[in-house]
């Protein structure tokens, strides 16, 4: 007999070559598996230890038993006789990884002669669904990426980010690279920065490769910014109000107007748009301003880690009839402005 090696899914086939079989009927072909050391399978041929009688022909039979399970023929196994019987060829149809073992024949003489070969097996690369896809740190704290691949030969294992930024491992602006190698990728003192989609490859020369996508969520407090602090606007125009929020979780928004929320309604128009990952711009749009729509605005940014919020002071201007341009500057006296007159 010879070893085989096989890809998952294959049929293979085992020959044990038997010259001068004389006297001698007992031929068993035995298993030993690798991934289950209790199990073993055993073939017999027909009028030796056990014997099948046929009812349609006179065909020999074959009977396969895998400790007390019995195999039918063209079922997992099969034997045929070849060349006057001076061949078997065992066949394992489908093989999997617990099909992984030595293979022997042997023939009932004093002392018994055997020959024996050793199924081995070419899977392609996996990673294990137990491997996590999603990954909560909070910023300033380390944590470790891991990506459990498998198969035959062993996998290496490379990570990258979706994102195609560079991997740093120390800090936000520590040293990085393109590409890890290696089955788990430790990050030291992340930042919100590090928040990506970081993919492992698995590969090990048999396609197809295998990736696993695993998201980092970094988590902070609230950051609020306003666009601009001062905002003037005319009466019976509008006035755009931006605030610029880095978070994560994402965070509960609220206006405030003189510490009184504000909400969509005929006076007010709420609105956000998520740019990327953890950053968001929150709009409070101010329809057809009057008197007391003047005054300090505040956008306040909540989440699990914290609150933060900012104040934009909204400014009344007002165009006068002789064509100058008065600004009210909050409580103080209007200052007066020239048009200059085109020449």
């Amino acid at each position: 007999m010879q070893n085989v090696t096989a890809l998952k899914g294959q049929d293979i086939e085992f020959m044990c070559r038997i010259n001068n079989l004389g006297k001698h009927m007992l031929l068993t072909i035995c298993a030993q598996f690798h991934s289950d050391t209790n199990s073993a399978l055993q073939v017999f041929r027909q009028r030796d230890k056990y014997e099948v009688r046929p009812r349609v022909n006179n065909d020999e039979w074959i009977l396969i038993v895998k400790n007390v399970q019995v195999f039918r023929q063209r079922d997992k196994y099969e034997v045929r006789p070849r060349v006057n019987n001076d061949e078997w060829i065992l066949i394992v149809k489908n093989v999997q990884e617990s099909d992984v073992g030595g293979y022997s024949c042997q023939l009932n003489t004093d002392p018994i002669l055997s020959r024996a070969g050793y199924l081995h097996l070419r899977v392609p690369p996996y990673v294990a669904r137990t491997t996590a896809s999603a990954v909560e740190v909070r910023e300033g704290h380390n944590v470790t990426l891991s990506c459990r691949a498998f198969g035959n030969p062993p996998p290496t294992v490379v990570w990258r980010r979706q994102d195609r930024q560079i991997i740093r491992f120390n800090g936000a602006t520590g040293y990085g690279a393109s590409v890890f190698n290696g089955s788990d990728l430790m990050l030291t003192k992340v930042s919100r920065k590090h928040m990506s989609e970081y993919v492992c490859v698995a590969s090990n020369g048999i396609p197809p490769d295998e990736s696993w996508s695993v998201k980092l969520h970094v988590t902070f407090e609230p950051i609020v910014i306003p666009q601009s602090k001062v905002v003037v606007a005319i009466e019976g125009g509008q006035a755009t109000l931006v605030c610029n929020v880095e978070a994560w979780p994402r965070p509960t928004m609220t206006w405030e107007k003189d510490g009184e929320e504000v909400f969509d309604s005929t006076k007010y128009a709420l609105s956000q748009q998520v740019s990327e990952k953890y950053r968001s711009m929150h709009i409070l749009t101010i329809k057809d301003i009057g008197p007391d729509q003047y005054g300090t605005y505040r956008c306040t940014a909540v989440n699990d880690n914290g609150v933060h919020f900012a104040d934009i002071i909204v400014k009344g201007k007002m165009i006068a009839s002789s064509g100058f341009v008065l600004s009210q500057l909050g409580p103080f006296l209007p200052i007066l402005f020239t048009k200059r007159k085109s020449e």
